[in-house]
């Protein structure tokens, strides 16, 4: 089923025809204009702003068809596709369901379509059985979502017909509609879809992303700033089996924008991810493998709608060659100037570790030991010993789950003094610290993206202590609360959250300063840009952040 108005139409299966003043210009192909009722309906097709584009369904004597409709001056483009309405909707339903997005009554629509209310009830039962809606309203906000509302050659004249071309096709301006959906068909709510992981590795994470929007959204509504319509969220958690059927589910709600939690990489998530961007919503995401910007620089077609809201897995090895000097290593190691290095699996299919590896090696330190976050997770002890035999200096560890990271810092414990160790991302969970005590002190760790300590920074915190009565410290509640405000940004821009072509170009186009810094997705593969290895200037990129756990707390490291 295709949705919007930006979709890949295929050729041959597309009529045009082109309007001046209300005069037919041009049809292709040229006997379309023979269809004098097709034209005719054509030419009284109400038309968007200049330079976007509307979609609706129209029906001239035969089955309903897509129509696109365009402006350029005096000029208006129409095209015309082919198959079959969404849900396989018959027109008769797509009349009724037309009407009730206008807020007319079951009398108002028999009488537009010379039936009883008795007709008219039978089919919104069909239609909501069809579609999985339950009520008016959700019908309402369906077919303006959707854009299902038909414009017939039948109905011209009716007060049906009339009440669908002025108010919900002509904007505000036009006369609104009586009913209980009023409000849906105004002013349609915003629909923000949220997938994050489930399970008990990244629990706290996860429960800090959601807070995060929880926060974002709530402020967004008090304000109004949605283009004055309401955002509602549709949160999910599923683990790597069930994301699939949660994805379908919230595709299926006419979900406006899709975002993804920190899901583990494996070989099924690209086409997960493929699945989330089919309807051509904006898909927003904080995951970190490279492969994922990589897909949506060589799949841009298919994945032009995915955004990545951070830098990737490589800026993590570059920036702990950054943190070897800033850091203070045990005296009696700094001569052996060796490291050994952890890596997630995925990471051995790119140039991840030759690249860290000269990063190092300009920086005056040697890689002399690498091995997988599988081996820790299975034996961490052993992984230790093998480090500490070979007399490293440091230790990087990749983005472990909590439990793997501790066992593998305490098993490097062991023995005596224990080298300098950092951590990506991990440490990064609420009171890490505090919750750890002496098994996480003196710990390093490092985010591609996090809390900013300034006044929009602490700004957030207390709106987030007020809300759920602790700090978010430097969590990724941030990096998503921020994803809320970037998309309520760029729908406002807009107008329109459903044009979704206009939004992905609102968002390539845009820079929005949040509470983790810019963001602007000039990146390889739409990817946020990040300081110094991206750009230089710190108006356009986030500035990786180090910090050493001290006293239970995040002491940062210039």
């Amino acid at each position: 089923m295709t949705r919007r108005s930006d979709q890949q139409r295929e050729p041959g299966r597309f009529e045009r025809f082109v309007f001046v003043d209300g005069q037919l210009v041009q049809s292709v192909p040229r006997e379309a204009a023979a269809d004098t009722a097709l034209v005719e309906i054509l030419r009284d097709l109400p038309t968007a702003a200049e330079h976007e584009e509307l979609q609706l369904l129209v029906a001239a004597g035969g089955p309903p068809r897509q129509a696109w409709v365009s402006r350029r001056g005096e000029t208006v483009c129409v095209s015309l596709g082919q198959g079959p309405a969404p849900w396989g909707l018959t027109t008769r339903q797509l009349e009724v369901l037309t009407g009730v997005a206008a807020g007319m009554t079951n009398a108002e629509i028999a009488a537009s379509l010379v039936c009883t209310t008795r007709t008219v009830a039978t089919h919104i039962e069909h239609i909501l059985q069809i579609t999985g809606r339950r009520s008016r309203v959700e019908l309402a906000v369906l077919a303006v979502r959707w854009n299902l509302v038909l414009i017939s050659h039948r109905l011209r004249g009716t007060p049906l017909g009339a009440r669908a071309r002025t108010h919900l096709l002509d904007g505000p301006a036009a006369e609104a509609p009586s009913g209980p959906a009023r409000a849906a068909a105004t002013k349609r709510p915003v629909l923000l879809a949220a997938v994050y992981p489930s399970g008990r590795a990244f629990a706290q994470h996860t429960s800090a992303m959601r807070r995060g929007l929880e926060l974002a959204a709530a402020e967004l509504n008090a304000r109004g700033e949605v283009a004055g319509r309401r955002l509602e969220l549709m949160i999910h958690h599923a683990d790597a089996d069930e994301l699939e059927t949660v994805l379908d589910t919230a595709l299926a709600r006419g979900a406006d924008a899709v975002v993804l939690g920190n899901f583990p990489f494996d070989e099924t998530l690209l086409s997960r991810i493929e699945l989330a961007a089919s309807s051509g919503a904006p898909v927003l995401h904080s995951m970190v493998a490279p492969q994922i910007s990589e897909a949506v620089a060589e799949f841009g077609a298919r994945l032009s709608n995915v955004f990545q809201v951070c830098g990737d897995e490589v800026s993590y090895a570059r920036g702990f060659a950054r943190l070897l000097e800033a850091a203070r290593v045990p005296d009696r190691r700094r001569d052996r100037r060796d490291v050994a290095m952890v890596v997630r699996p995925h990471m051995l299919a790119t140039d991840y570790v030759d690249v860290a590896e000269r990063l190092l090696h300009r920086a005056g330190w040697r890689l002399s030991a690498v091995r997988t976050a599988d081996h820790v997770r299975a034996e961490p002890e052993r992984v230790a010993a093998e480090f500490r035999r070979a007399g490293v200096a440091a230790v990087h560890l990749p983005i472990l789950d909590e439990d793997s990271l501790l066992r593998m810092t305490d098993a490097l414990q062991e023995g005596g003094e224990r080298p300098l160790v950092a951590a990506d991302w991990s440490p990064s969970s609420p009171a890490f610290g505090a919750r750890f005590g002496r098994r996480a002190e003196g710990l390093y760790w490092s985010t591609v993206i996090g809390l900013y300590d300034d006044h929009l920074g602490r700004a957030f915190q207390a709106a987030y202590r007020d809300r759920f009565g602790h700090s978010p410290e430097e969590s990724i509640a941030a990096v998503h609360y921020d994803i809320v405000n970037v998309l309520g940004q760029s729908w406002s821009r807009v107008r329109r959250p459903w044009d979704f072509g206009a939004v992905r170009a609102s968002l390539r186009s845009s820079v929005v300063r949040g509470v983790a810094g810019p963001y602007h997705f000039g990146g390889r593969g739409q990817r946020a840009l990040t300081l110094p290895d991206d750009t230089a200037d710190a108006s356009l990129g986030h500035r990786q952040l180090h910090y050493r756990i001290r006293g239970g707390r995040n002491v940062p490291v210039a």
